[in-house]
């Protein structure tokens, strides 16, 4: 399936919100009793990963603040060792990258918006 980079940086931020809207007064400490919750999580960064990595390399250079090479990277972890899940650094990247994230796609999908 062919899509424009555009389409894929907006679903990039969708996830970001979803995961956001998800996390909104869950109680981290509670993950493992959770597991409806952390699965939509790592689902969504799963997404927002592999949504990335459809984003041509040229516009990634231009956007040197988003940490493309480890959101790929963090989707990889979590596909292929799922087994090693940490929920501290779960925690973490829905905490503090996600935000920090949704500025930055904002303003690239500001700037290109999709068709």
């Amino acid at each position: 399936m062919s899509r424009d980079w555009p389409l894929f940086a907006a679903d990039m931020l969708d996830f970001c919100h979803r995961i956001t809207a998800y996390a909104e007064g869950l109680d981290f400490d509670a993950l493992a009793r959770a597991p409806k919750d952390r699965d939509a999580l790592l689902f969504n960064i799963v997404l927002l990963g592999e949504a990335a990595a459809h984003i041509p390399m040229d516009i990634r250079a231009g956007w040197p603040a988003i940490p493309w090479t480890e959101i790929v990277a963090t989707r990889n972890a979590l596909v292929h060792g799922y087994f090693a899940i940490s929920d501290r650094i779960l925690r973490d990247i829905v905490a503090n990258e996600v935000p920090a994230l949704i500025t930055q796609l904002a303003r690239l999908v500001e700037q290109h918006p999709a068709d």
